[in-house]
């Protein structure tokens, strides 16, 4: 519920709004994350839904449900299953030879025009840059890679580091970039006090999942988005 609650502040929309242990967000519509409801409180309920769904109803959005494993009673199977991965900060590895080879990793506070490009996503930057307190940096390879980092405090008093928004270029890939990319935005969230850093992960990018793994990332949970409306029935 922690990591959870650290994870919603890295990635809330332009909009959000708390509804008795619900955390709502919106953002135009664009990402899942951005635009779903998060029971981040112990106090959060199903029957809370009824008002979940106007909220998302009058912003002509569909009224999604993220829901980690484990929070609520919710058997319905969902859509996009998300490995949720983890590791500590403290161990973060330093950079290797290997790694020396690659271009150097610049980090801006902002998405430029050629962040935007390389990500190749439609994503807003309104979306992009939304954190609620916290620190966000944007890093790239120019060219080749991009990726997002957020430092966030859980209700536990942990600071996470979480990295997301990773592309890299059809043509650059399997030449460690994503790897730099990490290391890079790892070595930023530890100078920022983040102790321990997550990626979300969709179930089936074997190709990621194995990539996190060899960098010491480890199966935390597993989440899924359901609409509200099946929950209520007719």
């Amino acid at each position: 519920r922690a990591l959870e609650h650290a994870g919603a502040l890295a990635w809330p929309g332009t909009e959000q709004h708390w509804h008795r242990g619900w955390f709502l967000r919106a953002g135009g519509g664009v990402t899942s994350r951005a635009n779903s409801a998060v029971p981040l409180e112990m106090s959060a309920q199903i029957a809370d839904l009824p008002a979940i769904v106007d909220w998302y109803r009058e912003r002509g959005l569909p009224p999604w449900l993220a829901l980690p494993e484990r929070l609520l009673p919710i058997r319905t199977p969902g859509s996009k299953l998300t490995r949720v991965m983890v590791r500590p900060l403290a161990s973060a590895p330093s950079v290797t030879p290997e790694h020396r080879a690659t271009p150097s990793v610049t980090l801006a506070p902002e998405p430029d025009a050629d962040w935007l490009a390389g990500y190749e996503r439609g994503v807003p930057v309104g979306v992009l840059t939304a954190v609620v307190d916290g620190e966000l940096t944007f890093a790239s390879i120019p060219g080749r890679a991009v990726g997002r980092g957020a430092v966030t405090l859980a209700p536990d008093g942990t600071r996470w580091l979480g990295i997301s928004s990773m592309r890299v270029a059809e043509n650059s890939r399997r030449q460690g970039h994503a790897r730099a990319l990490c290391d890079a935005l790892m070595n930023w969230g530890a100078s920022a006090g983040a102790t321990r850093t997550y990626m979300q992960v969709l179930a089936d990018n074997d190709a990621a999942i194995g990539l996190y793994a060899a960098m010491g990332f480890r199966l935390h949970h597993h989440g899924r988005y359901v609409d509200a409306n099946q929950l209520l029935g007719p």
